[in-house]
């Protein structure tokens, strides 16, 4: 491997954080397209999803219309393309490393798919293992890639990897709750939200009007859930979070311990809808609890709990009025 410059690891460095500070329910190829973006230079990017030793999905960018048939015809005569299928090697590789420039025009993969465009040169790398396998290949006309730059896109691939698999695990997520209705979210420990279904993001935004981070109330909830276990405090009441908006309410629910990295959450509403006929019909004692538990205590309650020896002094006066 190449020796990198201090100012190449720290961009390398910077590219890593911003890799694994995105949310994985975005675009794929367009993060990798950014990240390696800045680590490298390029005309054009290549970002290919492998299944049975075929490329399934193709995106480049700059975009342009990659000619699919040709390049499946013709995918035999790509010298780094068999380096992986064929030699099953595991780091990136360049063109340059299997034929000579005029070698390589020669192809007819050349000349239909990467000539238009003057791409003579690449470096790419193919995962290998489990299905699907990415492919990320970079494309330029004038320089060969440099072994530094190898170096540098050798030391991002277990990353991009990691990511990828990543995000085919939460596209699978996702689509069964999707297809179940649920809402769920993944966030991190600073309250950035990850990963949430669209069932969360609506209710998010209608129970605390905003997306993109858990709302303080949540994050505060999390927190004083936390410090129980710092204090030794069983506290049952911190389970769950609830918040009510008119007729429904909102609870969430951890499915995380209290000192894990990530918050693990799972949204349900209720409704709490009572019609006119069940209002007019309910016993007074019915009303008298509900105005109870609303924070309405009756008038008699307010003033026995004022004047306690009252009480007393009320109780011998009905005695005196009724005699037994």
């Amino acid at each position: 491997m190449a020796r990198l410059k201090h100012s190449e690891l720290r961009t390398l460095s910077q590219a890593l954080l911003e890799l694994y500070a995105s949310c994985p329910g975005s675009d794929l190829s367009e993060r990798f397209f950014t990240i390696v973006r800045r680590c490298l230079t390029f005309d054009y990017f290549a970002y290919h999803e492998i299944s049975d030793d075929l490329p399934k999905r193709n995106i480049t960018y700059p975009e342009y219309g990659l000619d699919v048939r040709a390049l499946e015809a013709y995918l035999h005569q790509h010298f780094t393309w068999n380096a992986f299928a064929v030699n099953r090697v595991e780091s990136p590789v360049k063109i340059s490393d299997f034929a000579t420039l005029a070698r390589w025009q020669r192809t007819d993969l050349y000349n239909h798919i990467f000539r238009p465009r003057g791409q003579n040169h690449q470096l790419a790398f193919i995962t290998l293992g489990r299905q699907p396998q990415l492919g990320i290949a970079l494309n330029r006309s004038r320089l060969d890639f440099s072994e530094e730059e190898r170096s540098l896109l050798g030391l991002l691939q277990p990353h991009l990897d990691q990511t990828f698999r990543a995000g085919r695990l939460f596209s699978y997520l996702s689509d069964a709750a999707e297809g179940n209705g649920q809402a769920w979210i993944v966030a991190n420990s600073a309250g950035r939200i990850l990963f949430e279904t669209g069932k969360a993001i609506e209710l998010l935004k209608e129970y605390f009007g905003h997306n993109g981070s858990l709302p303080a109330q949540v994050r505060d909830w999390l927190k004083r859930r936390a410090s129980t276990l710092a204090d030794n405090v069983v506290a049952l009441k911190l389970q769950d979070f609830s918040i009510q908006r008119g007729s429904k309410r909102l609870t969430v629910r951890s499915l995380s311990s209290v000192q894990a990295a990530e918050h693990r959450l799972v949204l349900t509403e209720t409704s709490e809808e009572l019609d006119a006929n069940s209002l007019s019909n309910a016993r007074p004692y019915q009303t008298r609890s509900r105005s109870a538990v609303l924070g309405e205590p009756r008038q008699a309650e307010q003033r026995d709990r004022r004047n306690p020896r009252g009480a007393f002094s009320h109780g011998r006066q009905a005695r005196r009025e009724n005699p037994r």
